[in-house]
């Protein structure tokens, strides 16, 4: 009994005895660490991200020169490096047509303006006959021959000769008509004084001044003069009808005329065009141009009458204008509409290692409004205002350079993470 009362005193002297310096130093570097920690999670950034795929190019992209068609390479007209030109011909895949003939019809068509006068026998010096044009012939030779047509037709001008021979005939008629007007004017004069003898014969006859027979010859002197005007009128009126054919007849020809000459320019213009469009249906086959200006770069090298396959790849044209350099994403659906406009982009290409060299900083520019089914993912769009990374390092831009972005959506902090699930909560709107 008297142990345990000592223990007790014992026990009561130890909890009754102030901490030691070690126990409240412990205490302090507790509370010190704690609070570090606390800091720390405030200041160390934990940011939500939507990861993906990138692929950097310019906004003038670069242009991939394709075969159209199979066959084998007849000319190549550049080397890798080559400046060249928009529409400029990279090279030539073997064909029945020559370059050289296509193009010359393309020069004669373009200056087609400047020869409206030109004569028959100088047609076939302007678009000659011996040309090698292959699946443009025919088209040519149609194109040829309706030009041919409209010559012929605008120097003969069979209309117009026709109107001329109309225009003299309608001359003699109207002077025809113009003899007989006064012709009948004379027999009306003349009827007048038939009328009047004739008057007077009957009052002579009635006096016996003179004999029926007398008066009978004046009789029929007055009948024969109204028989001459009866037919002086229908001669008139027979005048007037042939006028008014022959007008009617030269109207007809010079709106036959005007018609004809306006359907053979009507089909002048319908063979032009159809030949432009297989000219443009051979160089879609056969010639591979350049479609921007810029640095060509062969895609293999290639020698003439090496083959090729349609749709393989032969040049690469680069263009000399950037115009600033933009990113395209493929982010799925899941968390998509956490992606908005303007945006923060870190964006870490494979060509040069982040941890060496850095990451580079864009921006969100669009959003697609519906998903690729194909894919079911969405079409991001970013733009970097430079290749100067977060280390300093000013990177070399290669055309279609790849990687990986992290889109920052939110920016957050450790703190923030371990507490993101109440933040939410007591951030939700109350349902009203």
């Amino acid at each position: 009994m008297e142990k345990i009362q000592d223990k007790s005193k014992e026990v009561k002297e130890l909890i009754g005895k102030p901490p030691t310096w070690t126990l409240r130093a412990g205490t302090t570097t507790v509370l010190i660490g704690f609070v570090v920690l606390l800091l720390l999670s405030m200041l160390i950034s934990y940011n939500d991200v939507v990861f993906a795929k990138v692929g950097l190019t310019t906004k003038n992209p670069i242009a991939k020169i394709k075969a159209r068609t199979k066959g084998e390479l007849d000319n190549i007209y550049v080397s890798h490096g080559d400046t060249v030109y928009k529409n400029e011909v990279l090279a030539e895949i073997k064909n029945p047509a020559s370059l050289k003939d296509v193009y010359l019809i393309v020069s004669k068509l373009e200056d087609m303006g400047k020869h409206r006068n030109i004569r028959l026998d100088s047609l076939s010096i302007l678009y000659p006959n011996d040309l090698q044009l292959g699946s443009v012939q025919e088209a040519y030779n149609t194109f040829y021959l309706n030009y041919q047509n409209l010559i012929i037709n605008d120097s003969l001008r069979p209309n117009e000769k026709h109107s001329n021979q109309l225009v003299g005939q309608l001359e003699q008629e109207e002077d025809l008509l113009k003899g007989q007007t006064k012709e009948l004017a004379h027999f009306q004069q003349q009827i007048k004084l038939s009328d009047k003898a004739h008057q007077r014969s009957e009052t002579l006859l009635s006096k016996g001044v003179i004999s029926q027979a007398e008066y009978e010859k004046i009789s029929r002197e007055r009948l024969s003069d109204r028989q001459e005007l009866e037919n002086i009128k229908t001669k008139i009126n027979k005048t007037k009808i042939n006028i008014s054919q022959l007008q009617n007849q030269l109207d007809n020809n010079s709106i036959s005329g005007i018609r004809t000459f306006g359907e053979t320019t009507e089909v002048l213009k319908q063979s032009i065009q159809n030949l432009k469009n297989e000219i443009a249906n051979w160089e879609e086959s056969y010639i591979l141009k350049s479609p921007i200006n810029g640095l060509v770069s062969l895609f293999d090298t290639y020698d003439r009458f090496q083959s090729v396959e349609n749709g393989e790849t032969l040049f690469t044209v680069f263009p000399k204008e950037t115009n600033g350099i933009i990113g395209t994403l493929k982010i799925p659906v899941l968390n998509s509409g956490k992606v908005k406009i303007g945006q923060k982009v870190i964006v870490k290409l494979d060509n040069y290692p982040h941890h060496q060299y850095g990451s580079l900083t864009a921006k969100v520019t669009g959003v697609s409004a519906t998903p690729n089914l194909k894919d079911n993912t969405y079409s991001v769009f970013v733009s970097l205002d430079t290749l100067q990374t977060s280390h300093h390092y000013d990177l070399v831009f290669n055309q279609e350079m790849v990687g990986t972005a992290e889109i920052i959506t939110e920016k957050l902090n450790l703190l923030e993470r371990m507490f993101y699930g109440i933040r939410k909560m007591f951030s939700r709107k109350p349902n009203m």
